[in-house]
């Protein structure tokens, strides 16, 4: 086979196939030759004149960062720069906002900081510390008229490059100032921060004060009864130049929150040093305050409690302060209502940065019952049977002040606790013909079951039986699963179950006692009453004739 090619020349030329094939192939090889080199020669490329860089240095991964110029260079002569504010935001801040405390502007929008001259390099570096978090909130404020750029973090390292020369604002989750110079043009942040976490507990310490509560009294699980108050806590640490802190706390739907007032929440929130893990005393504990470090919000989200809490700009200074020893303790309390659940979860979460990053942390309140089976000795079920349920037992075992119930909506045989403003309540339960009937809304502990009436037939049983509740918990998710039941009665017997059986013992006729005397007396006397009547019958015929 034969392939002619029309040259360029206006000549023919004749290739065999295999000599085309061949021309192809290096052909092929020149190009990506070309390729490789343009590319190579892209990446080594150097900075254009006139531009820097800035790097993060240990920047974490998955973060964002963001900077943002502020200041234009001018000129420089040796050891001389001259900045210019151009971005006419930045005017706006610097002549008439919060800027013009730290930094003058001429006519002619050049730019010098205060006490130039006379303030030590660790007074400017304050200052500057000082005016970074309001640089950050006014670009925030005014995204419309001031660009950033932003740019995640995949490693360690991330370098922002060919940005024109001048002074920048670079925001993590801290706020940073680095000025880049034709003399410096390459400006490195190290980042110390870690990301800030959250944990949230159940806190079983003293009400009066939860936020002095030592190690041992944060759990992540508890149990109480309906209409029991409970209170919550939860600890943010790692906070170190944390922006935006944005905690938000929502409740199930068997918690409702306590304390709203005035479109707040009452709550105590305070830094408490992070080595104390008993004893917390006052020396221990710097208490923010409501309206000045802090603002909070209650709401609604699908029908469920939430509060939302924020810090001021006050409030970021004290965390400024306090951030290497201490924690931040945020508590709460919510009531157990009647909706209330085998588990009800309460949901913490914190937002931080600019992203915005979320951190989520649960803490769990379980609600118990106590199954019970009332039956025969075949298991029969045994209906017409009353029992009440105690907590405390007098002298003589007879239960103190029964726990009322209130006939669930959704079954007639479960009875949940009754919250303090019910009415219509039972403190007797009285079983029908399944013979079995639920006590809810408990807590874990002991409590006693007593029949106060057994079924005709049957004799009662003479003492209460004691029973004792455990709650069960996922090792995962530490999320309560269930109750488990220990009770000992005779017969009735059980370790580890989850159903209470009492077995009751029909009543016996009783045997009698004497022979025949009693009956024949029975007898006798029988016969004379008839006499008697049939006597004083013939006498009133006799008269009548």
């Amino acid at each position: 086979k034969y392939i002619v090619v029309d040259q360029l020349d206006g000549s023919i030329t004749i290739y065999q196939e295999k000599e085309m094939k061949l021309i192809k192939k290096i052909a092929a090889i020149m190009f990506a030759f070309m390729m490789v080199f343009t590319l190579s020669s892209n990446v080594n490329a150097e900075e254009p004149a006139g531009t820097g860089k800035i790097k993060i240095d240990n920047a974490i991964s998955g973060e964002s960062y963001t900077i943002y110029k502020v200041f234009d260079l001018e000129s420089f002569d040796g050891d001389n720069y001259s900045y210019k504010v151009t971005n006419e935001k930045w005017k706006e801040f610097f002549k008439t906002g919060e800027g013009k405390t730290y930094v003058d502007i001429n006519d002619y929008d050049g730019v010098t900081w205060k006490n130039e001259k006379t303030a030590t390099q660790a007074e400017k570096e304050s200052l500057a510390k000082e005016l970074a978090p309001k640089m950050l909130k006014f670009a925030k404020d005014h995204a419309d008229g001031i660009a950033g750029i932003s740019k995640p973090a995949s490693s360690n390292n991330l370098v922002f490059e060919r940005l024109s020369l001048g002074y920048y604002l670079v925001d993590s989750s801290v706020g940073a100032l680095c000025g880049l110079t034709t003399t410096a043009n390459e400006a490195t942040i190290h980042e110390k921060n870690e990301k800030p976490t959250l944990n949230k507990y159940v806190n079983t310490y003293d009400v009066a004060h939860p936020n002095h509560a030592d190690r041992n009294s944060l759990k992540k699980n508890t149990t109480n009864e309906i209409g029991d108050m409970v209170w919550f806590t939860a600890e943010i640490d790692n906070f170190k130049g944390a922006e935006q802190l944005v905690f938000t706390d929502i409740m199930d739907s068997g918690l409702s929150l306590n304390g709203i007032l005035n479109n707040q929440v009452l709550l105590q929130v305070s830094l408490v040093k992070r080595n104390v893990t008993e004893n917390v005393t006052d020396a221990d504990v710097e208490n923010l305050r409501l309206n000045t470090d802090y603002t909070t919000v209650p709401g609604k989200e699908d029908g469920k409690d939430k509060f939302t809490l924020q810090f001021t700009d006050e409030g970021y200074k004290k965390l400024e302060q306090y951030y290497e020893n201490y924690v931040i303790r945020i508590s709460y309390s919510a009531t157990v209502n009647k909706s209330a659940l085998i588990n009800n979860e309460n949901t913490a979460t914190l937002k931080y940065g600019n992203n915005p990053n979320v951190i989520t942390s649960n803490a769990y309140v379980g609600v118990l019952s106590i199954p019970v089976f009332k039956s025969k000795n075949d298991n029969t079920p045994l209906p017409k049977a009353e029992f009440s349920l105690y907590t405390i037992l007098d002298d003589a075992n007879n239960g103190v002040n029964p726990i009322e119930f209130k006939q669930d909506d959704s079954s007639k045989e479960i009875y949940r606790k009754a919250t303090n403003e019910e009415t219509d309540t039972v403190k007797k339960i009285t079983t029908n013909n399944t013979g079995k009937f639920e006590f809810y809304g408990l807590k874990e502990g002991e409590y006693y079951l007593k029949e106060i009436k057994a079924p005709e037939g049957y004799n009662k049983l003479k003492e209460p039986i004691k029973v004792t509740v455990t709650k069960k918990v996922d090792n995962d998710t530490k999320m309560v699963i269930g109750h488990s039941l220990n009770y000992t009665y005779g017969k009735n017997a059980g370790n580890g179950v989850t159903e209470v059986q009492v077995i009751n013992e029909t009543g016996s006729l009783l045997p009698s006692t004497g022979g025949m005397g009693t009956t024949l007396i029975y007898l006798i006397g029988g016969a004379l009453v008839l006499g008697s009547g049939f006597v004083l019958a013939n006498k009133k015929r006799a008269k009548a004739k």
